[in-house]
């Protein structure tokens, strides 16, 4: 069965002792609080790791605006899907980004980037950790009980470290250039 935002929901309130359910009242004030961390959760969670699942390759469309200072070519980021969090840019060079817009010397980029996907697109390790957090933040409203907020961000910082040991496996770890003026300059 795919994720769903109503799914995690309902799993958290059965991890806390109460019922399942299969959609969301409107006007109701759990539901309403649940959906609400839920919407706050999700891209926090996205944006702590470099997560596959997510990730997307493009090439940066180049446009024609007047670089800032010390730079030479202008590039749009994508806006859609939403733009989380830029992971690597492709060639490996200096850039700096101002709003929606990415400034560098590079006549063409592309870029790897996190984006906000829909909820079936969840691994089960990623689904897990953001109902286990969600829970931890549901456990005093629901239950009154500390106790159990300090068992469940236990939990979510567990599968934290099986999801990241998951996806760290999906790619190979980025060489470091050991001729790079930061890596000699830290290392001499």
């Amino acid at each position: 069965m795919a994720s769903s935002k109503v799914r995690i929901i309902s799993n958290s309130f059965i991890l806390l002792g109460n019922s399942q359910i299969n959609y969301l009242e409107p006007n109701n004030q759990l539901h309403d609080l649940a959906s609400s961390l839920y919407d706050l959760l999700l891209p926090s969670i996205l944006m702590k790791s470099p997560w596959r699942f997510p990730m997307e390759h493009r090439d940066l469309q180049r446009v024609d605006e007047t670089p800032a200072p010390d730079w030479q070519y202008v590039f749009m980021l994508p806006e859609d899907p939403v733009l989380l969090l830029l992971y690597r840019i492709y060639p490996d060079s200096l850039y700096a980004i101002y709003g929606n817009r990415l400034h560098s010397n590079s006549e063409e980029m592309s870029a790897d980037f996190v984006y906000q996907p829909s909820d079936s697109k969840f691994t089960p390790s990623f689904e897990a950790l953001l109902t286990y957090k969600l829970t931890a933040l549901l456990a005093m409203p629901i239950t009154q009980n500390a106790t159990l907020i300090k068992f469940w961000e236990g939990k979510a910082k567990e599968e934290l470290m099986v999801a990241q040991q998951i996806e760290s496996s999906q790619s190979p770890s980025i060489q470091i250039n050991a001729n790079d003026p930061l890596t000699l300059a830290h290392y001499t």
